[in-house]
C-alpha cells in the first residue's frame, strides 16, 4: 500500500448508509478517508462528516474589486428599426426596437 500525500486534502467520515463512488473510489458507510474539499460534490456534502481540516491550504481573496461594466452598442436593422449588442457581439433584445427605445435600454443596463 502506497503513502498517500495529504497536503491540502481533509480528512472526512462517511456517514449513513450505504457506499459512496468518489473520484473512482467507493467509500464504505462510516469509513474515514482524506480528499481536497474542491472534489467533494455538494450533493454528497449532507452524508459526509468533516473531521480534521488543518492540512486543508487555504486561498488568499485578492481584496480589489474589478468592476463588472458591460459595455452595449446599438446596430442598425433597416426601417428604422435596432438591435441591441454586447462587446461579444451577442444580441440581447428579443425583438427589434425603434431607435429612441434602443438608447433607453442601453442607458438602463
Amino acid at each position: 500500500m502506497e503513502r498517500e500525500d495529504i497536503k491540502g486534502k481533509g480528512q472526512y467520515q462517511k456517514i449513513g448508509g450505504g457506499s459512496l463512488r468518489l473520484r473512482g473510489r467507493i467509500i464504505k458507510p462510516n469509513q474515514k478517508f482524506w480528499e481536497f474539499p474542491e472534489y467533494i460534490p455538494t450533493a454528497f456534502k449532507d452524508c459526509i462528516k468533516e473531521i480534521d481540516m488543518t492540512n486543508v491550504i487555504k486561498e488568499k481573496v485578492d481584496e480589489t474589486i474589478i468592476s463588472a461594466k458591460k459595455e452595449y452598442h446599438k446596430n442598425h436593422r433597416g426601417g428604422g428599426w435596432y438591435d441591441i449588442f454586447d462587446e461579444n457581439d451577442k444580441k440581447i433584445n428579443d425583438g427589434a426596437l425603434k431607435k429612441a427605445e434602443a438608447i433607453e435600454m442601453i442607458e438602463h443596463l
